[in-house]
């Protein structure tokens, strides 16, 4: 199991990966190259096929954490992790909804949640995904009340 463990505002949250390689885009490879580092490949472009080998391996996490809460950042990893399409995907973040995320007979509370990259870019786009995180975190609040 890969991950970190760290105290957020007094609760203990469990942070890992789907994917535990880095991706390389075209303009990092660049950079790197610029500084003398040579021989990356692009990977970006293999996220789908890399995350959905990675899968299996998350499930067994998420089983061994047992998670109150389990965020997913982003269209990409919800798509995967929900086996839906980035369309309905991106459906759920816009309504904050909670889903049931079922691993051999135990449901945890999912929610697919934008990604931080979006937040900090998103100003005046036509979903404001920062209130659709605030409305995520309103009722994740109630839930680690209880």
């Amino acid at each position: 199991m890969s991950g970190i463990s760290v105290e957020v505002i007094g609760v203990c949250c469990w942070i890992t990966d789907l994917v535990k390689v880095f991706l390389f885009k075209e303009g990092r490879i660049r950079k790197y190259e610029a500084l003398g580092y040579t021989g990356h490949k692009e990977t970006r472009s293999m996220f789908y096929k890399i995350a959905s080998k990675s899968k299996k391996y998350i499930d067994e996490e998420i089983e061994l954490a047992s998670p109150k809460i389990i965020f997913g950042l982003g269209t990409e990893v919800n798509s995967v992790m929900l086996t839906s399409s980035e369309i309905l995907v991106q459906d759920h973040m816009r309504t904050s909804c909670r889903i049931d995320y079922t691993l051999n007979a135990k449901v945890y509370n999912y929610y697919p949640v934008p990604h931080p990259g979006i937040l900090m870019r998103n100003i005046e786009a036509p979903t404001n995904w920062r209130n659709c995180l605030d409305k995520s975190l309103a009722s994740v609040n109630e839930i680690l009340s209880n």
